[in-house]
């Protein structure tokens, strides 16, 4: 387990969000961005898959929480954000900020980008990974789920981390 470093950015409901957000239950988190044509809505189906099969169980479930972190500030507004990551599941979380926080979470968890082409307007690609990390309780980065997803993959792999550090 590893302790992040600070950063400091802002979720979709207008709150806060930094390493201590990350404490108190696990956390899933997932770089991407709303304009994102097949990784990020791909994914986030994938994760509201595993998410609906840990809530078959309430003890896999009440302490662990899904974020979206944008890396394009500049077109996902707080209230975009919001509205996307309604679409997939209403208790998942998005967050964004300014450039150098998101590059300062982002590195940390190995979740590579880069923006491709003219950013000066509305219609650009990032690239970006598909990994999804997982932080611990205690906020700590644990482990890293690398594609390709399935949602009973990730699911049963998270139960398995879960009770690793429960039992250490």
């Amino acid at each position: 387990a590893r302790p992040l470093a600070p950063f400091s950015l802002t979720d979709s409901n207008g709150n806060p969000f930094d390493p201590g957000s990350l404490k108190g239950k696990w956390s899933f988190v997932f770089f991407g961005y709303t304009h994102c044509p097949d990784i990020c809505p791909t994914t986030l189906a994938i994760l509201k898959g595993a998410a609906n099969e840990l809530q078959q169980s309430p003890d896999d479930y009440r302490d662990t929480r899904f974020v979206f972190v944008s890396v394009d500030p500049k077109r996902d507004t707080l209230a975009h954000l919001k509205e996307y990551i309604g679409y997939f599941h209403p208790d998942f979380l998005a967050a964004t900020g300014e450039r150098t926080q998101i590059d300062a979470l982002s590195r940390q968890l190995g979740a590579i980008y880069m923006f491709d082409g003219d950013t000066s307007g509305e219609d650009y690609i990032v690239n970006h990974s598909a990994s999804i990390a997982l932080i611990d309780p205690q906020g700590r980065w644990v482990g890293r789920f690398n594609p390709p997803h399935r949602a009973s993959g990730i699911a049963d792999d998270f139960r398995r981390v879960r009770a690793y550090f429960l039992n250490d």
